[in-house]
């Protein structure tokens, strides 16, 4: 079995996802914010994406990690590196599951711990994002992160773009 480790920030704690976390899975992946994903999902599609979570890290060693508020005490999303179907490449993803959790910072301080975790444990690898260019959110958060669109690289799905991290100071 792998340690999923867990990352703390000034506001937060990025833990691994458990069945605590179904709630927030389910109302995220079967209401409207997860049309950016193309179309809504089953009550059994969200289950099965948070066993995949689950189960992630003990396959690739690496993996999503529920953000976790301190202050409120409550989960507000998944942020993490995964390995996505199709791909060549590491990807960091984000998903703020409420629109009132928005506009906080959360997904850009959880985003760079998760990415210095990433490149600290493996400061030779490349990391990318796949972003649908509607998902006007995301690339602003790409942006902030100084990621840099790679035209190169095919994202996995149709409309998507490809965002290119580089290593943080600290890791390089």
């Amino acid at each position: 079995m792998t340690s999923i480790p867990t990352l703390e920030t000034e506001r937060l704690i990025l833990r691994a996802p458990c069945a605590q976390d179904w709630a927030g899975y389910l109302d995220f992946f079967t209401g409207p914010r997860a049309k950016i994903f193309g179309t809504l999902k089953t009550k059994a599609d969200a289950k099965n994406i948070l066993d995949a979570q689950c189960t992630h890290w003990q396959k690739h060693r690496l993996g999503p990690y529920v953000v976790h508020v301190i202050a409120e005490n409550r989960a507000i999303g998944v942020v993490g590196v995964g390995l996505p179907k199709g791909t060549d490449e590491p990807e960091l993803t984000w998903s703020i599951w409420r629109d009132e959790d928005e506009g906080k910072g959360y997904a850009f301080e959880a985003a760079k711990a998760a990415r210095v975790d990433y490149f600290n444990k493996k400061p030779k690898s490349t990391l990318v994002s796949y972003i649908d260019p509607r998902n006007t959110r995301s690339v602003s958060l790409a942006k902030r992160l100084d990621c840099k669109v790679d035209a190169i690289a095919k994202a996995p799905f149709e409309a998507g773009v490809t965002y290119r991290h580089s290593a943080p100071e600290a890791v390089q």
